[in-house]
């Protein structure tokens, strides 16, 4: 079980990186000179910081994970059910993140366009 849980955590530190490196290109980024975007700015940069919380906080309840194999299985499908909840949660919040010029600037972009086909 140790083995496992060392892969989880490693996984869920791998995850806390990614994320810390994408709240940083989020505010590298800067504002969007659009109305609503200094908003839409601040609401996307907090969102990405939630997620990071989240997945911090499901890294600590890694290392308390039990070592027997029903215990762990059940406490890591509960850890699971915990990061999908807060992540859904957090994408709800942004559901209303609509902004006319910001969604028409968003739209017109190339690269924004290829971010929202899934980089292909």
């Amino acid at each position: 079980m140790q083995e496992r849980k060392t892969a989880l955590a490693d996984y869920l530190d791998g995850l806390v990186a990614d994320t810390d490196d994408l709240i940083q290109s989020s505010e590298a980024a800067g504002i969007p000179d659009v109305s609503g975007g200094e908003a839409a700015a601040h609401r996307l940069t907090s969102a990405f910081q939630d997620v990071k919380t989240a997945l911090q906080k499901a890294r600590k309840k890694v290392d308390t994970l039990p070592t027997d194999v029903t215990g762990f299985q059940n406490a890591t499908e509960q850890l699971g059910n915990d990061i999908t909840d807060s992540l859904t949660g957090i994408g709800n919040s942004l559901s209303s993140l609509s902004q006319g010029d910001l969604d028409a600037a968003f739209n017109a972009n190339p690269t924004c366009q290829k971010i929202a086909s899934g980089g292909s």
